[in-house]
């Protein structure tokens, strides 16, 4: 580490003081990786095949693995918001095959590995039932991981999402 510039030294008051050195993407397996920048070659979030400058179908980058470590949370959700758009267009544009398995199949597999999962039902019924506890006030937010599952507990299971839900996210 070394530091660049003028001669000068300065004293600033600080409550608290952070180093964030040293960050360095490394090769994701099955992607191509620039090891020169160490990023994953991509334009706009879509991953590049470097030697023939194709898009690697299904594959998408966001954050500092896209264009390095730079910037802060509102750079990294611009960033995701432009890959989002590749990803929609792509889909849009009928460059990505249907999802394999089904949906139903990823609900299932996320069942079996976090059986507390708590879906978008389960929020709404959550949501509701915070407001039905505000007793005067616009909620009463549960405080208890426990309350919060027996409260989602209640809501039916969702429908998996549908192939409409990124035809209508054109932008």
């Amino acid at each position: 580490f070394s530091v660049t510039g003028a001669d000068e030294a300065r004293v600033l008051e600080a409550g608290l003081v952070l180093t964030s050195i040293g960050y360095r993407g490394t090769p994701i397996r099955d992607l191509p990786f620039d090891d020169a920048a160490a990023v994953v070659p991509n334009e706009g979030g879509r991953v590049i095949d470097p030697g023939t400058g194709a898009a690697v179908p299904g594959a998408y980058v966001a954050g500092w693995i896209k264009r390095g470590p730079s910037g802060f949370i509102g750079t990294n959700k611009s960033c995701s918001l432009q890959t989002v758009q590749r990803v929609v267009a792509d889909f849009n544009d009928g460059k990505l095959s249907d999802p394999t398995p089904e949906p139903r199949a990823l609900d299932a597999l996320v069942r079996e590995r976090q059986p507390e999962v708590v879906d978008a039902a389960g929020w709404r019924a959550i949501d509701t039932a915070e407001i039905a506890r505000g007793d005067g006030r616009p909620r009463r937010k549960f405080t208890d991981i426990a309350d919060m599952l027996a409260a989602a507990a209640v809501a039916a299971p969702a429908e998996p999402p549908r192939r409409g839900l990124l035809a209508r996210l054109r932008g």
